[in-house]
């Protein structure tokens, strides 16, 4: 049985790897859906994969039914509000990096999680990199306070990932929700760590 999945957002990080995954694994998953405020985007994509439920708003996707699970691609500042209605609507969530952006929107889906037994998943590169599972492993019991590490990687040459083309972008959101979805993610920033740290804040940004 295939797994029939949504997906919100349409930008770069959707199409550069996860629409591009799901559609080439059509043994395992079904693209019933997929939500994208670029009408542009969203009907170039809905005709290159074949997905049959279009939407302007998330809404629209979680109305439609006939969803096992939802990736979460939109920007930072909707994650929580997406990935809370999912799990209430019964469905299980991948979401991009970051989860959310508050704690208490951390604890809230941590809490509708356990409520609803249903999966969360935060999709980070380094998540199964053994590198990572080792340290996480010896960091117990080697470290006593881990403040930051910051890593750089510096590619040798510039790789054109993409054929020119390949990835569609869309000028038509209105200002009404470009403003929107702005004001909500810095207001989240601001709970999360106040106005008074500039260099803080535009970190979180």
């Amino acid at each position: 049985m295939r797994l029939r999945v949504g997906v919100v957002g349409g930008g770069l990080v959707a199409q550069a790897m996860h629409l591009h995954h799901l559609a080439a694994r059509r043994d395992l998953f079904e693209l019933v859906g997929l939500a994208e405020p670029s009408a542009t985007v969203r009907e170039a994509l809905g005709a290159r994969y074949g997905i049959a439920g279009l939407h302007p708003h998330y809404g629209g996707l979680l109305d439609q039914g006939e969803l096992d699970a939802l990736l979460v691609c939109s920007p930072a500042g909707t994650h929580a509000e997406v990935v809370l209605t999912a799990l209430d609507a019964g469905i299980h969530v991948f979401v991009e990096k970051p989860l959310c952006i508050t704690l208490a929107d951390a604890d809230a889906i941590v809490a509708a999680r356990e409520r609803t037994g249903l999966v969360v998943q935060v999709g980070t590169m380094k998540r199964f990199d053994p590198g990572y599972e080792r340290m996480l492993d010896e960091l117990p019991e080697t470290a006593t306070c881990l403040r930051y590490v910051s890593v750089v990687v510096n590619d040798p040459e510039f790789v054109p990932y993409f054929r020119p083309g390949e990835i569609v972008r869309g000028s038509d959101v209105s200002d009404e929700v470009l403003e929107a979805t702005r004001r909500a993610e810095a207001e989240q920033v601001e709970a999360a760590v106040g106005s008074g740290a500039p260099d803080v804040v535009r970190a979180f940004s």
